[in-house]
């Protein structure tokens, strides 16, 4: 029942590791049972006190990015025009990423979801094509998804990164981006930028809308939703 109720965390640590348990607490981990359970044995313990699991992603496979773009956004599902493309200026803008990582960040402190980029409010298809333009010349969904994950890693954290999936499909011959997120088992913050200074700011979903807490929600919010 721990290793279940605490997988976001574990896998966020131990992706892909097996891991041995003995009261609630991690005693060792390995990248094979035979190796874990060698450990073990060097530390005189009876095989049969911890308990072994392979820490993993589950692979339910997620809704196609065409079934989820003729759904209402919700407190599980939000539309993004663009990453960095100002739709209305006509230019790079790299604010609106900020838009994208505290969507992502909401999730997780939420109930997870699931960002699609490249869908207008009212469900039309822009594409990714303005956003690879931003990149330059010749860049495509490789580039793309190569800045999408350093910008998580660096303004959310790698350690994170194991509760994020990014993938693409085609709609409309036009290339869409959906970032499927978990919940943490942790509060996240997003390490967002003031003018020259990085600044912690903590998002949350609140129906449709990624919502901006103060200092004394944040506390609240915290201490209501994580043990």
């Amino acid at each position: 029942m721990w290793l279940k109720e605490n997988k976001a965390a574990l896998l966020a640590q131990y992706h892909n590791q097996y891991v041995a348990v003995i009261n609630n607490q991690v005693i060792e981990f390995a990248e094979t049972e035979e190796v874990l359970k060698e450990r073990i044995r060097e530390r005189k313990l009876p095989l049969f006190l911890p308990v072994i699991q392979k820490i993993e992603a589950e692979t339910t496979q997620p809704p196609s990015i065409t079934d989820l773009r003729q759904q209402e956004e919700s407190d599980t599902l939000e539309f993004k025009s663009t990453l960095q493309w100002d739709v209305k200026q006509s230019r790079k803008n790299e604010e609106l990423r900020f838009e994208v990582l505290g969507t992502i960040v909401g999730f997780m402190n939420h109930e997870g979801g699931t960002l699609l980029i490249g869908v207008q409010d009212d469900h039309s298809v822009l594409g990714l094509e303005p956003d690879f333009y931003t990149l330059g010349q010749g860049k495509n969904l490789d580039d793309f998804q190569q800045l999408l994950n350093n910008l998580i890693s660096d303004r959310i954290g790698t350690g994170f990164a194991p509760l994020i999936k990014i993938r693409f499909e085609k709609v409309e011959d036009k290339e869409i981006c959906a970032i499927d997120v978990k919940r943490a088992a942790e509060p996240v913050f997003l390490d967002a930028q003031e003018e020259k200074q990085r600044v912690k700011k903590f998002y949350i979903r609140q129906g449709n809308t990624t919502r901006l807490l103060d200092v004394e929600e944040t506390h609240h919010y915290i201490r209501l939703n994580w043990k």
